[in-house]
């Protein structure tokens, strides 16, 4: 897969966009995964990233340590708040998601909870110039989910009960304008680099 094709539809029928927050992970509250219903393809394909990764992540902190064991979960390091827009190839969406870490579940099992949105990448052609903005204030709607978090701790109840109703604007995405502004900016530095004419 070469990198234009990462802002490609991969499907051709009608995709939708799906603005309600899901949710995959584990927090200390509870002793298994925290799962909203994987009912489309496109968030069983998230959830198979986020598991993928974290395995990825995992084997290689244990082969920086040598420690065959957990080691996050004995030194108490944690993942880095993180969000991220990331173009799912099978069902032709873009995810927009943060990535939270508060230690895994109640047992000490570690893994991070991430909530998540999507938006066909067809109508979303390029995470570029003025079409980034919109994109970044899903993610950054995403990330604030952690104030939530911190008032669950602290009064708990239902996490559906908390979380199950909300969704994330989608406006400014599907515009498909050109917007060339960028250039402008990147010239004065990019004319000494001899990257642009």
């Amino acid at each position: 897969m070469g990198w234009t094709d990462l802002f490609k539809s991969k499907k051709s029928v009608d995709l939708k966009p799906d603005a309600r927050i899901r949710w995959f992970g584990k927090l200390p509250t509870y002793a298994d995964y925290y799962t909203f219903p994987t009912d489309v393809e496109w968030a069983t394909e998230f959830n198979e990233w986020v598991l993928k990764g974290y395995e990825v992540y995992h084997t290689r902190q244990n082969s920086q340590t040598g420690s065959p064991g957990d080691n996050h979960r004995s030194t108490g390091e944690r993942l880095p708040l993180a969000g991220c827009v990331l173009r799912l190839p099978k069902s032709g969406m873009t995810a927009f998601a943060s990535i939270q870490d508060y230690g895994g579940d109640m047992r000490g099992r570690h893994f991070p909870i991430c909530f998540y949105s999507a938006f066909p990448s067809g109508p979303w052609p390029a995470p570029e110039s003025n079409s980034i903005w919109p994109a970044l204030g899903l993610v950054e709607t995403l990330m604030n989910l952690r104030e939530e978090i911190l008032k669950l701790f602290r009064s708990p109840g239902r996490f559906e009960s908390r979380f199950g109703d909300r969704e994330v604007d989608f406006s400014g995405l599907s515009e498909n304008k050109t917007d060339d502004s960028w250039r402008a900016r990147l010239a004065p530095w990019s004319s000494r680099s001899g990257l642009m004419p």
